[in-house]
């Protein structure tokens, strides 16, 4: 029997390391990605409840609504802060989700995320 390590399995090798490697890196980059967009889409979504209730005639922020803005912070990366404490009126409501979309964006050009496809 020939124990001798055939040329084709360290080329494999190899190949098969830099996929997994490039595999990762792809994931990563994923990820950080996903950490500015999702609490972008998040407060998408804030923006346009808050901006419904307004239509309604509402001027205040429901208390039953609060915890969706608080659904924000857990989602946020590092560096950007929601309010502890949310305005009581609509339209300052949704200045502050304005805000805090512009701080994400500010992280997602800093660290030359792109748009995610």
């Amino acid at each position: 029997m020939n124990s001798k390590p055939d040329a084709n399995t360290g080329a494999l090798a190899r190949t098969n390391q830099e996929i997994r490697q490039q595999l990762e890196s792809a994931e990563a980059l994923h990820r950080r990605r996903d950490s500015v967009e999702r609490p972008l889409r998040y407060l998408d979504r804030v923006i346009t409840d808050l901006e419904r209730l307004h239509l309604r005639g509402l001027t205040v922020v429901p208390d039953r609504f609060v915890p969706t803005l608080n659904g924000v912070k857990p989602l946020l990366p590092s560096g950007v802060v929601a309010p502890e404490r949310w305005r009581r009126r609509i339209a300052a409501t949704i200045d502050r989700c304005f805000e805090l979309q512009e701080q994400l964006l500010r992280v997602r050009r800093s660290s030359g995320l792109g748009v995610a496809a």
